[in-house]
């Protein structure tokens, strides 16, 4: 699938579809293309948009962008590792 496409996906399922089905589709994301890093932008409008102030993690409004940029960090650093062997 063409990466606008994807895009276009993950944009209507912020819109009409639960977080967890779109936070899915973000991880998947990161598998399926190098250097997904507007999956970073769209957790940080999906915070944005629909999430509540007052719900912290240590003190962090931004929890799925926080989520999303450590997974992010995480998948980047194994795909380095296996793409390396």
């Amino acid at each position: 699938m063409p990466r606008i496409l994807y895009n276009i996906l993950i944009v209507l399922s912020l819109l009409y579809t639960p977080f967890y089905i779109t936070f899915i589709f973000l991880i998947a994301g990161m598998f399926l293309f190098k250097d997904f890093y507007e999956g970073i932008v769209y957790a940080f409008v999906y915070d944005s948009v629909f999430g509540r102030g007052e719900v912290t993690f240590l003190g962090i409004y931004t929890i799925y962008t926080f989520l999303f940029f450590i997974l992010f960090l995480i998948v980047k650093k194994m795909k380095m590792t296996v793409l390396r062997d």
